[in-house]
């Protein structure tokens, strides 16, 4: 009773009863973290083109020797001179049987002279601190070298005489016949190469569309008599230009290029090849040659397209940088960024004297092999008939507009690319003030002109041409409604 009453009383002494302290609140959640900004967010918009930078081609000076040679000369502020030989010809004027032989002409023109052998040649040349260039395509060869402007005239003369009074030695032409082959052995076992090889054979014939450096057939039975006899029939004045670039004036060229080319005699012989109209070709046709267990495909389709020089080249240019030319065209971006089918996909505007043709090319995964042409063929069909959805835009136009201008003027940052550009002009047989209107040409082509162009295309009659695994591919191919033709071994020498 007692303890009752003291527990009482303690209790009344602190106030009375009083409830547990409630438990503390948990810490509130942090606000969730504002998103930081991209600060590379610019990558995921494709850029615009810029403007456009007046890049003016420079004046060229021109003049007929008195043999009739056509001497080009390109002032430019700078501290060589590049000095280049071009003669209308190359592979387009070789006889049947004889492919490479025209290459192999300018290559062995720098392999000695009937003054310097071939090792006092290239000790000559090394003592200017350059390298004696050549180069054939289907149009043209060419010899070329930069040296110096104090070494104008001693270049001019040792390039006269390489012109002039090559070799031809039969012991250095058996050494680089050797090599020669090998590298032509080793070209073909690319398969894009191969593909490329077969597809030309296939659209031009085995003479017309035989590969400039020739099959290892023809190399192999020519002999020095067919390069004297092609040099001599070439190198005549009046199918050469001699071409100067550099800080030099056409009146202190002219005495030299008279003094040291002055002598050349000779007339032009023109053989060149007339193209017979090629076969239609089957619809839905690929041409596949095997390369068993390959893990790529190399593919290559082409059609007939317009020669050099006739109207609409500029806009064939733009037509062909909006549809495979250029990173954003629409080839590159179907089967390389939309699809991962391949790193890469271009297509081909190849414009020579006797004959044109317009293609593309890339290399896939073999397990796409089939969709991947199926999407090219899709590409083309599109480009060719606004109907399908994807009609040429003024947008595209103007991507390709600028690539092609800034391209021209990336070309004057060296005297060597200036050189090239005017022996272009030779070739081509056009004005010398092309460059400086090109750009204007360029301006002049809209959308609508460059759809015009695209009207050209044939894809349904195209030669279409794989070369992969064919017992990994040939269903895929099938299954699409393509007829599958095996490829002849000679297509592919």
């Amino acid at each position: 009773m007692k303890r009752s009453f003291l527990v009482g009383l303690l209790l009344a002494a602190c106030g009375g009863t009083t409830a547990p302290a409630p438990p503390p609140k948990p810490p509130a959640p942090p606000a969730p973290a504002l998103p930081r900004p991209d600060p590379e967010a610019w990558r995921n918009e494709r850029p615009e083109p810029g403007a456009v930078v007046d890049h003016p081609f420079p004046e060229i000076a021109t003049k007929k020797l008195g043999n009739g040679l056509t001497l080009y000369v390109v002032g430019r502020h700078a501290g060589v001179v590049s000095l280049s030989v071009v003669a209308k010809g190359g592979a387009g004027t070789v006889p049947a049987g004889k492919s490479g032989l025209s290459a192999l002409t300018v290559r062995m023109m720098t392999e000695g002279t009937k003054k310097h052998g071939a090792l006092a040649l290239a000790e000559a040349v090394e003592a200017m601190g350059t390298t004696l260039q050549e180069d054939a395509s289907r149009d043209s060869v060419r010899l070329a070298m930069t040296v110096l402007r104090e070494d104008l005239e001693r270049g001019l003369g040792l390039l006269a005489e390489v012109v002039s009074e090559p070799a031809f030695s039969p012991t250095e032409f058996s050494r680089v016949q050797k090599e020669w082959l090998d590298d032509l052995e080793g070209e073909r076992q690319s398969p894009g190469r191969l593909s490329s090889l077969v597809g030309l054979r296939l659209l031009l014939g085995t003479t017309l569309g035989a590969p400039v450096n020739g099959s290892r057939k023809d190399v192999a039975a020519l002999g020095t008599k067919d390069l004297v006899d092609y040099h001599r029939r070439t190198f005549v004045p009046e199918s050469m230009a001699l071409v100067i670039s550099g800080d030099v004036t056409l009146d202190a060229a002219t005495p030299i290029a008279e003094k040291l080319f002055g002598h050349l005699r000779g007339k032009a012989e023109r053989s060149e090849k007339e193209p017979a109209p090629p076969a239609p070709e089957a619809k839905q046709v690929v041409h596949l040659l095997d390369r068993p267990g390959a893990v790529q495909s190399a593919l290559f389709v082409a059609q007939p397209f317009p020669k050099r020089g006739e109207p609409g080249e500029e806009t064939r240019e733009l037509l062909n940088a909006l549809f495979g030319g250029i990173f954003t065209s629409r080839l590159n971006m179907n089967l390389r960024e939309e699809h991962a089918y391949t790193y890469g996909a271009r297509s081909l505007d190849i414009a020579t004297r006797q004959w044109g043709a317009f293609g593309l090319m890339t290399s896939v995964r073999t397990d796409v092999t089939a969709k991947a042409l199926s999407e090219a063929m899709k590409e083309l069909r599109a480009a060719k008939d606004p109907a399908a959805g994807r009609p040429i835009t003024d947008a595209e136009v103007a991507l390709a507009r600028v690539d092609l201008t800034q391209h021209l003027g990336a070309s004057l940052a060296h005297t060597g690319e200036v050189a090239a550009r005017v022996e272009d002009l030779f070739t081509r047989e056009l004005p010398v003030d092309y460059y400086r209107r090109y750009p204007t040409l360029l301006d002049a082509s809209d959308a609508r002109m460059v759809a015009t162009e695209a009207q050209r295309l044939t894809p349904e009659a195209a030669r279409i041409v794989v070369v992969g695994d064919e017992s990994a591919i040939r269903k895929d191919l099938e299954a699409l409604g393509f007829q599958i033709v095996t490829v002849p071994s000679e297509l592919a020498d």
